[in-house]
């Protein structure tokens, strides 16, 4: 993950990130069998955990971003909201 420095303002805006080569799943890359369908609930299991992980990471940094942001000086929220 990478991060935007705004206007020399230490807030920091988080960037979405490329996928790397470890984020395909297992399932994608095994040749299907009679378990199939177990192991594609288990992949949709793991998939919707990651989802909500990552879910849970933005707003995490979102909240810190605008908590940074209230703490702001009057002068430097008029520049982040430009």
């Amino acid at each position: 993950m990478s991060y935007v420095l705004l206007n020399s303002i230490n807030i920091f805006f988080p960037t979405t990130a490329a996928s790397t080569p470890d984020a395909v799943d297992k399932y994608l890359e095994t040749p299907g069998d009679e378990n199939e369908h177990a192991h594609f609930q288990k992949a949709k299991e793991r998939l919707e955990a990651k989802h909500r992980e990552r879910m849970s990471q933005v707003m995490r940094e979102w909240e810190e971003a605008e908590r940074q942001a209230k703490n702001l000086p009057k002068a430097d929220k008029k520049a982040v909201i430009q």
